[in-house]
This record gives C-alpha cells, structure tokens and sequence, in this order.
C-alpha cells in the first residue's frame, strides 16, 4: 500500500513538472527583437532631447520671471509669465523651433521682429539677432550630432535583449512597444550596452546645449511676439465709446410728454444698448489688465497652434490697426533709407519758373523731386523746364494738398525744402497716432473714418472702403475767453470714437449754447436795440435830432432829442457803449414822468431791458414776448424760459444742416451734417465749421447708411424730403466712427500724402 502511494505521488509530481510554462523562444523573441531595434534610436533620441528641452526652457522663463518682477518700469505686462501659462499647459515643449530650425511660425514671428523698426520701436528690444546667433550655434551641435552617426542596435545589442527576452515567461513579459522602455534601460545598465550609454551621454551632452539654445530662441521668439503684440495693438485698450444720449426733437420728458409712437421702439433699444455698454465700460475698467492679457496669450497660442506659415501671417496681419497703417510702414522704411543716404538739398525758391524755360535750378528741381520719388529715374535731369517735371509737380502737388496746376507757387517751394528728416519724422509719428486710436480695422466689420487734416470721411466694411466723400472741418479761429482772458480755439473738430445711432431727414438745428451766446444773442440783441429805441421816443413824444456829422437814421445813437410839442431840445436818456445799447433808466422815468404825469412800466414796455444795468438782455427769453429776430432768420425758441430753454434753426434749403444729418452721441456735441453752403467743396483746405463735419455728398452717404441697416425706402424718403418732414431713422445695428488726426495718410498707391497740420498738433 505504501508502495501506491509513493507511485500515485511520483505520477503527479511528474505531471506537475511536464504543465510548468515555458520560456519564451527565441523564434516568438525574434519579431519583437527587430521592432525593439528599430525604435531604440529614435526613442533615445527623443527622451533625451525632450527632457533637457523642457527643463531648459523652463528655467528659462522662471528666469525671466523673476527678472521682471525686479524691474522698476511696470507698465508692461509680465511676458515671460504670461507665456510660462501657456507653455505650462504643454509641459514645456517648444512650439516654435524645432531641432536646429525655426518652425514655420517661428520664421514669421523671427521676420515680424525684424521689421519692429518700420513702426517706429527699438530693434534692441526685441532682440532678433540674438535669434539668428543662436540658430548659427544650433547649426553647428547638429553637425557634431551628425558626426556621432545614428542610434542603431548591433547584433551585440540584439543578442542581449534575445536572452533577455528568452528568460522570460510569456505572462510575465509583453512582446509589444509597451516594453521598449524596460529593454532600453537593461541595455543601458548592462556590458553589451556600454558603448551605446557611452554614445548616448554626449549625445545627452550635446542635447543639452541644444536644449538651452532652442530655449533662448523659443523664449525670445515667445515673448518678443507679446511684446511686439501689446505694442503695436494691445497696449490701448479701446475705448467703448458710448455716451450721453442728445435727441434732437424729444430729450427731455417735460419737452414732449410722449414720444412718437414710430420712435418710441427704437429710443427704448437703444437705451437698452446704452446699458448694457456701460455695464462694458465698467468691467473693461475692473479687468482691463485681465482683459489684456487674454488678447495677447491668445495671440501665442494662435502661433503656438499654427500649422502653417500662412496661418501665421493672418494672425500677424490682426495686429495692425490696418492698411492704411501698413502702407505708412513702408513709406516710413522708404523715407528712412532716403534720409540714410543723405536726403536731398534745398532748391532756391523762384518767383518766376515755367514750362519751356532753361534754368540750372531746374535740373536742381527734377534731382530734388527725384530723390523722393515724383521724377521719373530713367529721365535725364536736364536744365529744361519740359512735360516731365510738370508731370512731376503735379504728382507733389496731390500729395501736399495743393492745386495740381504743374506751376510752382509759394507753397510749393515752401513744401519742398522741407527736410527729408522732418518728413520720415511726420510719418513716425502719425504711425504712432495710428497705434493710438480707437480703430480695430480687423474686428469691426464696418466702421466710418473721418480724418481732419484729410477733410475727408470715408466708409470701410469688410476691410474694403465703400466710400470716400469731402468734408468741411471746424476751424481753427483764434479767440479769447471772456471770464479768464486766456486765448483758445474753440471751434477745432475734436478726435472721438462713438456711435452713429441715427440719420435724420429734414433736420433742425438746435443752436449750440457756445454759438447761440456768441452770434445769436448777439444778433438778437442788436435786432432788438433799435426797436427799443424807437419804443422809448414813441413813449417821451420826441424825435431825433442828429448832429451834422451823423447821417439821419443812425438810432439809436442821436446827439439829443426835441419835444414835439415845444421843440425844445433834451438830453438823451440812452447811448451806445461797448456792452451795447444802453438806457439811462433815472433819466427815461423823470422824462416820463414829465410827460405822463408817472413812471413807466420798465418790465412790462422793456421786457429785455435789465432794471440794473440798462442794458438789453435776451440770454432768457419771455415766452409771450419772443424777439422778432427768429422769425424773421427763420428760428424759433423751444420752451422760452424754462432751464432747458433751446433755440433750434427751422428745417428747410435754408438750414445750416441742410436736408440730412448723421448723428453720433458724444461729449463734444458734433455731428457729421449736410450744408447748404456747397462752393467750400471746391477747395483743397476745408476748414471753415463750428467744429461739426459737413458732407459733400450727404444724401448718397446717408443712403449707404441706410441701405446697409435695412431701412432705406427710396420713395417714402423722397417724398419726406419733398415735404420737409422732420423725420428722424435710428439704425437697428450702430456703426462704429472715429474722427482722427493724421497729418499724414497713404493714397491709393501707398504713396505718403503730406496734409496740412490745421490745428498745429504735430510737434516734432
């Protein structure tokens, strides 16, 4: 029995033993050996390069970190942080070179970079050469990579991962890529893999420094975009520009009791409008800085992401207030490497040159207009005045504002011996004025541009112009305020961004406060004297009596007066002085009193005369007594002696408006308004306003408006025009306007025009 069962057990041991799982064979190894071989280089390669990439530009943005938070000049943003929180996102790893070249969006940025002196900023600051030096360095670690040949697995290296392997059970070992790792650190760690973790410490070594260069350059390139970025658009925050609401016709809830049914709709959006933009206005002023860093890191991210250089160069392109801007850029390069090379001499003003005539100063003339571009190069600078110097002078002439006639004037030889310097200056600093405005070409599909020294506005929708019209600007008047003496141009069109909410046909012109207090009282005032005059020798029964150096009819300023009934004659009891007409009100009721036996009722027979000074006031108008003077000029007073009390011109041909105005609430009151007024048009200099624009082609400008919101009727319009109705239009989408100062704008062939610095604001 004992027997069996040593039997039985010898049996089951045996089993036991002939069950136990085999090895994995070299046959099953070999495929899994050659894909192992075939990754080794490659996947070596990668983690090496990649760890030290990753570390390197790490440190290099803590770095800069750290750096900017010792600077003293904080008005810029933090680059270097502001990128770190994108690059954290992607563990660090560069976007923007790769291996020992710049990706395709890293050229870009590099040649944008390149370019930052054609806006007028230091080259220096954004460091590009920097750039170019270390891409020579990468240059030449990749060659000594080259030079160590590839990370290929010998047959020594296979027979060491085969007997691995093969020491291996199937459950205990994946014959797929999820186990290259453990082979490669084996490998490392043994004898038959000592040559190769020889090969790759230097190859570590030279990673490294490649490491640390493409870190400098992906940080350059990085931080230089944001730079480049916040300065060029981002480092002013736009403006949202909304202001008080001015209606024309129904401002003020005691004005009109209830609103017209066919506006009411619209006044209640657009207040709904208003609200919601101010409630803007305020987060822009809580989270302006927040609001700027999202514009700029998105502005990286969209580098970050580009797949292509072209996607790239429309990110670039966003940056720019617009083309207006970038043709001034080229202009600006053009002008600098004319100034570099040594500008051109002054040309001795002749008052007497024309066509025909040979003079040395003429070849003078075609050398200085050559340099600058008007004078053709392939022509002979002759000392005949002929056909292609007047082609010349006409060219320079549209481009100063001045009469393209071909002869040179006064304000030719004026205009041309300004230096090259000045001009390349002039341009530098209207890019500047470009930079600083409210204008986002790329972000507002549709917006009007009215530019003061150009005397012209213009519509752009779609990043294209649709129009083009003349205009009439404010003037630059010199006068003195009457309370601090100091001397001030008031009617100088202001620069704003705001809203066009409305197009009004059949307008009124509500008169200003600053004009109605300075012309229309004035009027008013001077309408009303002599009637008061005449009032007064009406009540005293006398008539004039002029001296024999004043004509008869110059009341009312007679030397005496004579009674009518004894013809003796009296002192007069008023005068002209330099406030104006003035009675002398003691004088005039002893008069009286000796006519009529009392005094008279000042208030009731003078209603404009002041009690106190004697002097006609009629800044306050008494509602039953309206001076005649508005309704014979065609003016009416709203509401007479109430605070809100306004003066508004009637509508008709004969408005200072004209049939239509466009209006766009702001804080200095102007608007953009048709005139009856039309020979200034012909004009090259335009400035002849209160300070509102007035439109040369109002009605087709309004049309536009119109059409494009969806609200133009052509008949119903018409006959409103016909009838002289006042008939106010509120668009359903407001257009953004900016009314700028540019003193210098490209024309349509990108050539630098020099406009006429109305207002005197280019200091340079």
């Amino acid at each position: 029995m004992r027997r069996l069962h040593v039997l039985i057990f010898l049996v089951l041991f045996l089993g036991a033993l002939g069950c136990e799982e085999p090895n994995i064979t070299p046959e099953q190894a070999g495929p899994f050996v050659e894909q192992w071989a075939q990754q080794l280089g490659p996947t070596l390669e990668k983690q090496t390069s990649e760890a030290a990439a990753s570390a390197s530009l790490k440190e290099r943005f803590l770095a800069g970190i750290e750096a900017e938070a010792k600077r003293l000049n904080r008005k810029e943003p933090a680059y270097n942080r502001l990128a770190e929180e994108l690059y954290i996102k992607r563990e660090y790893k560069p976007g923007l070179v790769t291996g020992s070249k710049l990706t395709p969006a890293g050229e870009k940025i590099l040649e944008a970079l390149e370019g930052v002196e054609a806006d007028g900023f230091i080259l220096d600051a954004y460091r590009p050469g920097e750039v170019h030096e270390k891409l020579a360095k990468l240059e030449e670690l990749s060659a000594e990579f080259e030079g160590l040949g590839e990370f290929s697995a010998g047959q020594a290296e296979r027979d060491f991962v085969l007997s691995q392997v093969t020491l291996k059970k199937g459950s205990e070992f994946s014959l797929d890529d999820t186990s290259y790792e453990a082979m490669n650190q084996a490998l490392m760690e043994s004898d038959a893999g000592k040559e190769l973790s020889s090969k790759l410490e230097r190859y570590a070594e030279l990673s490294a420094q490649m490491a640390a260069e493409q870190a400098d350059i992906e940080q350059i390139l990085s931080t230089g975009l944001l730079r480049y970025a916040y300065n060029l658009r981002y480092f002013n925050k736009p403006d949202i520009f909304v202001h008080k609401r001015q209606d024309d016709y129904y401002n003020d809830p005691e004005i009109q009791k209830r609103r017209p049914d066919d506006a009411r709709g619209a006044y209640r959006a657009g207040q709904t409008w208003r609200k919601a933009i101010f409630a803007a206005q305020n987060i822009q002023k809580k989270r302006g800085a927040e609001l700027t860093h999202r514009h700029l890191q998105a502005v990286l991210t969209a580098a970050l992401e580009a797949k292509d250089a072209a996607s790239m160069s429309a990110t670039l392109a966003t940056l720019s207030p617009g083309p207006q801007y970038d043709a001034l850029r080229k202009e600006f390069t053009r002008y600098k490497q004319i100034v570099k090379a040594g500008g051109w001499e002054e040309v001795p003003a002749q008052k007497r040159l024309s066509r025909g005539q040979k003079k040395d100063v003429v070849k003078a003339l075609k050398k200085r207009l050559q340099i600058e571009g008007y004078f053709p190069k392939n022509k002979e600078l002759s000392t005949l005045f002929d056909q292609d110097l007047t082609d010349a002078i006409k060219a320079y002439q549209r481009a100063h504002q001045m009469t393209a006639d071909g002869k040179p004037g006064r304000s030719f030889w004026r205009s041309i011996n300004v230096s090259a310097k000045r001009r390349t200056k002039q341009i530098e600093l209207n890019l500047k004025r470009w930079r600083d405005s409210n204008i986002q070409h790329h972000d507002q599909d549709l917006y009007v541009l009215v530019n003061i020294p150009d005397f012209h506005a213009e519509i752009w929708k779609e990043q294209e112009r649709q129009m083009r019209m003349r205009i009439v600007v404010g003037n630059n008047d010199e006068e003195e305020d009457e309370e601090t003496g100091e001397k001030e141009r008031p009617n100088r069109t202001p620069t704003v961004s705001a809203y066009i909410d409305r197009v009004i046909y059949n307008p009124y012109w509500n008169v200003t406060p600053r004009i109605r207090e300075d012309e229309i009282l004035v009027d008013v005032r001077k309408d009303l004297e002599p009637i008061y005059a005449n009032k007064v020798d009406t009540m005293l029964g006398i008539t004039e009596v002029t001296s024999p150096e004043e004509p008869t009819g110059t009341s009312p300023s007679p030397t005496g007066l004579q009674g009518a009934a004894t013809g003796a004659v009296i002192p007069k009891p008023y005068t002209r002085t330099k406030e104006g007409w003035k009675l002398d009100i003691a004088k005039f009721q002893q008069l009286h009193e000796a006519k009529h036996g009392a005094p008279a009722d000042i208030a009731a027979a003078f209603p404009y005369l002041s009690e106190e000074t004697g002097l006609v006031d009629v800044s306050t108008t008494d509602p039953n007594n309206i001076p005649p003077w508005y309704a014979k000029n065609g003016y009416e007073v709203m509401h007479p002696g109430k605070k809100w009390e306004f003066v508004r011109q009637l509508n008709g041909d004969d408005n200072s408006l004209g049939r239509v105005k466009v209006i766009f609430p702001n804080l200095h009151d102007v608007y953009l308004h048709d005139t009856p007024h039309k020979a200034l048009f012909k004009r090259d200099i335009r400035a002849f306003s209160h300070g509102c624009m007035r439109m040369h082609q109002p009605l087709d400008f309004a049309q536009w408006l119109m059409t494009n919101d969806g609200q133009y009727n052509e008949a119903k319009i018409k006959k409103q025009l016909k009838e002289k109705v006042y008939s106010p239009y509120f668009l359903r989408e407001k257009v953004p306007v900016h009314v700028e100062y540019f003193t210098v704008r490209p024309d349509d062939e990108g050539r630098a025009n020099f406009l006429i610095d109305i207002y005197d604001k280019d200091v340079i």
